[in-house]
């Protein structure tokens, strides 16, 4: 039996609280529900009654909040804190932006408390993780996002927004829209028809992509003077897009339905995320890099040894922040040894796993590199085992015959 979840709000109007009540009843979740008007009044309350989550009404005074976040922050690390707020706007996020988990939008309130707790309950499993939280709380102001592309991520995580209204927005941002109808025309999405217009493309790719994109966008976006850092980024983000790729493709193979095929690749996409704040936040990310290379430790393994906590949960912990979905989040923080995860059906996670195993920073590995990085135990769970080894041998055959194909364009050019 799952123990009593506790929820701790600070909301100055009435209607709003009965909305709670009311949005709380309809729920598949045990939730004591404790209502105060004063920032004091749940403080005093998160020591007695232990707290799981905080709810605060932006509209609160703003010096209040931040003193509770911080103290939360820093006293109470478990409690999951969120912010309710009638708009998402960039002066929010960078008053909040290393202080809370979450911020709900008001106007659907109903609609954010479900995906609050669905969210949340993932949320609070990699909060377990002290080391974790450590990190976590040191990535003050990881990433902020610009007001555009804040704008457009609320439009796409708002349900109600016409996707016509979303492709408009996207239109008004050259370099998102270029990228957008560039992911559209991959050769993983191949369809009959090249996808010309922005709306087209924003039907054909779906939410989670475009998140995904736009996020993307974002942290790989590096100030000038930071060389080191950009060709580090270059290589990932590259690395990232071949994975999602290749996890889209192996997804297909396997006879995917159309949204697994999508997450597969969001997934694929937003994989590695992790590594990014270890590159950026993290001074030894050398001596890791150092561990792994010379052989002793796997890459994952070897950030474990340094910092308590792999980029895989690093990765994870902040996508449940930023709003992705389970499926993603898991593929993301299983991809490495997705036995842990406990799943024992097909997923985003296995085809990002399986694609991951098969390359290196571009290169496919050989046989014995590829089934040594296959988790084996899970692969033969699903009845896939197989299946997956002969996928890696048909792609390497099919790489090694367009190699063959390039040498003999050459010597015939050269001659």
């Amino acid at each position: 039996m799952e123990k009593q979840l506790k929820l701790g709000c600070v909301i100055l109007e009435n209607n709003v609280v009965k909305r709670i009540e009311t949005a709380i009843t309809k729920l598949h979740y045990d939730i004591k529900l404790y209502s105060f008007r004063r920032i004091d009044q749940l403080e005093n309350c998160i020591p007695n009654n232990q707290i799981d989550y905080v709810l605060i009404d932006i509209d609160i005074n703003k010096d209040e909040i931040l003193l509770l976040l911080e103290k939360l922050k820093n006293d109470f690390p478990l409690v999951v804190r969120v912010l309710l707020s009638d708009s998402m706007s960039n002066e929010l996020v960078l008053m909040t932006n290393n202080m809370v988990h979450l911020i709900l939008d008001k106007k659907n309130l109903e609609h954010s408390l479900n995906n609050l707790f669905l969210k949340a309950k993932r949320l609070r499993a990699f909060l377990q993780n002290k080391d974790l939280i450590r990190m976590a709380n040191a990535f003050n102001n990881l990433i902020v996002i610009n007001p555009q592309h804040l704008e457009i991520l609320s439009q796409i995580n708002n349900e109600a927004v016409p996707r016509k209204e979303l492709a408009k927005l996207i239109e008004r941002n050259i370099a998102l829209s270029t990228k957008v109808l560039q992911v559209a025309n991959m050769t993983t999405f191949a369809s009959t028809v090249k996808i010309q217009s922005v709306p087209l493309a924003v039907f054909f790719l779906g939410d989670n992509i475009l998140r995904a994109i736009v996020l993307n966008m974002q942290i790989y976006s590096v100030e000038k003077g930071k060389e080191d850092l950009y060709k580090q980024l270059i290589l990932l983000e590259q690395h990232c897009i071949k994975i999602a790729d290749l996890s889209r493709n192996i997804a297909e193979t396997f006879e995917s339905g159309k949204s697994l095929l999508n997450d597969s690749f969001t997934a694929g996409l937003l994989h590695d995320i992790g590594k990014l704040v270890i590159i950026e936040k993290v001074s030894n990310w050398d001596s890791i890099m150092r561990l792994s290379t010379d052989g002793s430790l796997i890459i994952w393994k070897a950030e474990e040894a340094f910092l308590g906590a792999n980029h895989a949960q690093i990765g994870a912990y902040f996508l449940g922040i930023w709003n992705f979905p389970e499926e993603i989040i898991d593929a993301v923080a299983y991809h490495h040894h997705p036995s842990i995860s406990q799943k024992d059906y097909v997923s985003p996670l296995t085809f990002v796993h399986i694609a991951e195993s098969m390359l290196s920073f571009g290169n496919t590995v050989s046989f014995e590199e590829f089934t040594k990085q296959l988790d084996m135990e899970y692969l033969e769970k699903l009845g896939i085992k197989e299946k997956t080894i002969n996928y890696y041998r048909k792609f390497v055959e099919k790489i090694d015959e367009i190699n063959e194909s390039i040498s003999i364009e050459i010597i015939e050019t050269t001659e």
